[in-house]
Parts: structure tokens; C-alpha cells; sequence
């Protein structure tokens, strides 16, 4: 494999989210309780079934 500066910086930073990630993860384990978890999908949800009517009008605007 052919490894250039763009891929080692890639890695690296790779590496720094995921460290990121795990210090915050274990400086807050009731972020990822079930409890909260549903709250997001519940929202995230949401913002995908407006997202997708906000598609849909455009389309429907664009064939008129």
C-alpha cells in the first residue's frame, strides 16, 4: 500500500476521535442509557420524516 502524509494525518486523526470518543464515553455513561437513547432516536427520527417532506415538496415543485 502506498502510504503518503495524507494518510498518516487520516490515521491520525482516526485516532484522536476515537480517544476523544472513549474519554467522553467513560466521563459520562448516563449519555448512552436507554432512556436517553430513545429520546434521540425519537428526535432524530422526526428530523428524517421532515427532512424527507421537505424532499418531496422540492421534487414536486421541480416537476411543475
Amino acid at each position: 500500500m502506498n502510504w503518503s502524509w495524507e494518510n498518516f494525518f487520516l490515521v491520525l486523526l482516526m485516532g484522536l476521535t476515537g480517544w476523544l470518543m472513549y474519554r467522553h464515553i467513560r466521563s459520562s455513561p448516563q449519555a448512552f442509557s436507554k432512556e436517553n437513547l430513545s429520546k434521540s432516536f425519537f428526535t432524530l427520527g422526526i428530523l428524517a420524516l421532515g427532512l424527507i417532506a421537505l424532499i418531496w415538496v422540492l421534487v414536486i415543485f421541480l416537476k411543475t
